[in-house]
């Protein structure tokens, strides 16, 4: 009786709480909103000129994981995460798939650049006050 008394008190001191999340959350550069104002998105052929967007999409990045995304038409909310070192954004919309995009940020600007895309779609949003 003492050994099964003592392997379960090593079983229960062996288990943790795993409170990580999947993806990491990224704090102070991209927090807060961004403002969709211009695309680069490619038929085919190579685009280096941005096109402004007039009221583009809003999203809203929060310091706890969720977003919001706000365009025209709806609303849009679910979590996403940052990676640091590779510069890379995944946004997972509750009612999508995963997002990933690659990530410059510069000053009050950012662009996103579709990581599936084969030709260019890259996205420049504006930090909103």
């Amino acid at each position: 009786m003492r050994i099964v008394i003592l392997l379960l008190s090593v079983s229960f001191l062996a288990c943790e709480e795993d409170n990580s999340s999947e993806m990491p959350i990224y704090n102070s550069k991209i927090v807060g909103q961004w403002e969709l104002e211009a695309t680069r998105i490619s038929p085919g052929n190579i685009v280096k000129e941005w096109t402004l967007v007039e009221d583009g999409e809003i999203y809203h990045f929060k310091s706890d994981g969720s977003f919001s995304r706000k365009n025209s038409s709806n609303i849009v909310s679910g979590n996403y995460g940052f990676d640091d070192d590779n510069q890379i954004l995944t946004i997972l919309p509750q009612e999508n798939n995963e997002l990933r995009f690659n990530v410059q940020l510069k000053g009050d600007k950012m662009m996103l650049g579709f990581i599936d895309c084969i030709e260019e779609c890259s996205y420049r949003y504006r930090r909103r006050n």
